[in-house]
């Protein structure tokens, strides 16, 4: 039994990130990044084959990363974050069957980066915290604050030394 999954598309294009998740129906999604992002939804027989479009994403800017949150008790994901070539996060939520900008923790967190995104991911066991990185080496770990609505900087680190690249950042496996 094979670990990986060739997943045959029709559709031509620049492919700079991709990530699956779940939505509460118990559907697969995946999201293809490059000048955009279409979330794709598989067909509920084979769960491989991505042809239904759900939601297509259009920021300002090239998507460089992006992750979905898992919620432990449901396995499901219900947030989505987009890291873009401008140093911008937005955060989505699921809002009923509905992607929005606009609901619950869905923000756009712009500036607290000055280089591009190399890296966006949730907490393994926690949707409630991201990590974001960018390619200068500095990284935030975000809150959400559910009393005020919004993510807060939970820790961040600035890179001492100019001219080193990085090019990724994440929660270890048991979320440390």
């Amino acid at each position: 039994e094979s670990d990986f999954q060739l997943i045959p598309s029709s559709r031509n294009g620049e492919i700079s990130s991709a990530v699956l998740g779940k939505d509460p129906s118990g559907s697969q999604l995946l999201v293809v990044g490059g000048k955009g992002a279409r979330l794709w939804a598989s067909d509920d027989q084979t769960q491989a084959s991505f042809d239904r479009l759900t939601k297509s994403f259009r920021p300002a800017s090239s998507i460089a990363s992006l992750d979905f949150s898992i919620d432990p008790q449901s396995d499901t994901s219900n947030r989505l974050v987009v890291g873009d070539a401008e140093g911008n996060l937005r955060v989505w939520q699921l809002d009923g069957r509905q992607w929005s900008e606009r609901s619950q923790a869905a923000e756009h967190l712009a500036g607290q980066h000055d280089a591009p995104i190399v890296s966006t991911f949730f907490h393994p066991h926690d949707p409630d915290q991201l990590i974001s990185a960018d390619q200068d080496g500095n990284w935030i770990i975000w809150r959400y604050d559910l009393a005020q609505n919004r993510w807060t900087l939970k820790q961040e680190n600035r890179s001492p030394r100019s001219g080193i690249e990085s090019h990724f950042a994440m929660f270890s496996p048991d979320g440390t």
